[in-house]
């Protein structure tokens, strides 16, 4: 019992510091003025810390085949119908709590999440559509819906889905937009509970971060 414990408080740290890590690194790099493709760069590290923490995860759990651990069972046509009501649920549930955020900081007179935003660049398409679009639900929906849901099975599923959620939340590094991605979390974690496979949370997670 005891080992079984600091396991899986060992999985949570690994979690918790691929996250933190993530997150720091990408606010020193902020500190760079100059640097071109940003946006591409910051997707690039992120993305590179998940896959290093989603395989120490994997290392812990070597019983679970490589396959399930990660959630990569293929699509069934099925889940479609599934995937397209999921996007619906989260840029629905998107839109309202972004909008209740902005009246709750123009309330307390706090910046708002567009003006996180307003030093992004947006001169090349392409590169936001992959730097913010393509990387984030790759990888992303591997490290948190593949990696952390097999890590935390030990939890009941809400639990789970909860913690995940919430180093999900974490791992965008902002005050802002707090609500929307501890909800669309819970969304694409049961999306992938739902369906079995971690590629309908990738469908689903591209196309709202698009449309976002």
């Amino acid at each position: 019992m005891e080992i079984f414990f600091s396991m899986n408080i060992k999985k949570i740290v690994i979690i918790a510091a691929t996250v933190v890590i993530s997150v720091v690194t990408l606010l020193l790099l902020n500190l760079v003025k100059e640097m071109p493709m940003r946006e591409l760069i910051y997707a690039a590290v992120s993305a590179l810390f998940l896959i290093f923490g989603s395989i120490i995860l994997k290392l812990l759990s070597p019983k679970i085949s490589f396959k399930r651990f990660f959630c990569f069972l293929p699509l069934r046509l099925n889940h479609f119908f599934i995937i397209f009501w999921a996007i619906l649920l989260a840029i629905s549930g998107s839109y309202i709590l972004n909008y209740f955020e902005l009246l709750l900081a123009k309330a307390i007179g706090i910046g708002s999440y567009s003006a996180a935003l307003s030093g992004m660049n947006i001169d090349n398409v392409w590169i936001m559509l992959l730097s913010i679009g393509l990387i984030p639900a790759v990888f992303e929906e591997i490290f948190f819906r593949g990696a952390c849901l097999s890590s935390l099975n030990f939890f009941n599923g809400f639990l789970a889905v909860l913690v995940t959620s919430l180093f999900f939340v974490a791992i965008h590094g902002t005050p802002y937009g707090i609500l929307c991605y501890l909800f669309v979390g819970f969304v694409f974690s049961y999306l992938t509970i739902t369906t079995g496979t971690v590629f309908c949370a990738m469908i689903a997670h591209l196309i709202n971060n698009i449309i976002s």
